[in-house]
């Protein structure tokens, strides 16, 4: 049975629906990939300019068996047909996996909104706003013919890296839009029986991405070798005062410093290294293609300008916890 932490149903946006439910039998049944490289990179937000970039770097890459997996919300800012048709063309080639976003692009109702399952610590006005931006997305899709398609989409994938097992899934192991690989919530989710869960799916190493804010550890005071890593967001500034974008790149030992960008922290898990990598794009032109599908008073410009501008209260030391380092130079 799928396991996921229900809440009364309110308002849209705080909650997600049955349906998000995970657990073994979901990833059980995901598409596995066997590869020396591997790119995770969620909430790339409908940014064409960071897509480019990391489509660049996934290209530089020198190893024969690599992939690029994108982790779920990879529309969100594109409103435009134009921008959200780019999005789908410049993605196609790769393996995408559905977050809340194109979950709730297939959606017939609005029940779950932008179905993100915010905590309370996240304002209501910034839930509405989520809700309207998914509102916009939703039309867009449909006009194009694509949200069913995206619905399809599996919501999790497994991958090896030099018999590395790796789950990949957008929120956490229990629901797709669960907040327990927050940035706030990694040690209470150790402490309550994520190594026990990960030992049952036969992973060593979860990738995630929903919650937005980055955050890397290994488990703490535990015989087994586990580690989480969330990217935060491919598609907006992670840290204070870096517009950057984020991706993990997971790589055996002989490709581990073959990436073009330098990473910001990393660590090495049975020998793989895992690492966390910037995504420097083109500011000007995501800027321009920003403000030409959310003007200033948009729900999205509210809600996000700031952070693009800026970046968030987070630092990559804060990020960087257990046995994850951070890379000078």
């Amino acid at each position: 049975m799928s396991e996921v932490a229900t809440a009364p149903v309110t308002r849209p946006g705080r909650w997600c629906p049955p349906s998000y439910g995970l657990g073994p039998s979901a990833f059980a049944a995901a598409p596995k990939v066997h590869a020396d490289v591997v790119y995770v990179a969620g909430g790339l937000y409908g940014n064409g300019a960071a897509l480019a970039r990391l489509i660049e770097l996934f290209d530089r890459e020198p190893a024969p068996r690599k992939q690029l997996v994108l982790n779920g919300d990879f529309h969100w800012f594109d409103r435009s047909e134009q921008a959200f048709a780019a999005i789908e063309r410049d993605t196609s080639r790769f393996i995408r996996l559905r977050g809340n976003v194109e979950t709730e692009l297939a959606a017939e109702g609005d029940d779950a909104g932008c179905g993100c399952a915010y905590p309370d610590s996240v304002s209501d006005e910034d839930v509405e706003r989520s809700n309207a931006i998914l509102r916009e997305l939703k039309r867009t899709a449909r006009a194009l013919g694509v949200d069913q398609r995206l619905g399809r989409l599996s919501p999790v994938a497994r991958a090896c890296c030099e018999g590395l097992e790796i789950a990949i899934t957008h929120g956490d192991d229990r629901s797709l839009a669960g907040w327990e690989l927050a940035a706030d919530r990694v040690d209470a989710s150790w402490r309550d029986g994520l190594v026990a869960r990960m030992r049952t799916l036969g992973v060593s190493l979860i990738a995630s991405s929903h919650t937005c804010l980055a955050v890397a550890d290994t488990a703490p005071d535990y015989p087994h070798d586990c580690a989480i890593i969330n990217n935060g967001a491919a598609g907006l500034a992670n840290f204070q005062g870096d517009p950057s974008g984020l991706f993990t790149r997971i790589a055996s030992p002989r490709w581990a410093d073959t990436c073009a960008e330098t990473p910001l922290y990393r660590a090495s898990l049975q020998g793989v290294d895992i690492a966390a990598v910037p995504i420097r794009f083109e500011q000007s032109r995501w800027r321009s293609s920003f403000l030409a599908d959310w003007p200033e008073g948009s729900a999205a410009h509210r809600s996000y300008w700031n952070r693009m501008v800026f970046g968030p209260n987070h630092s990559p030391d804060q990020a960087a916890r257990g046995r994850f380092r951070r890379v000078i130079g």
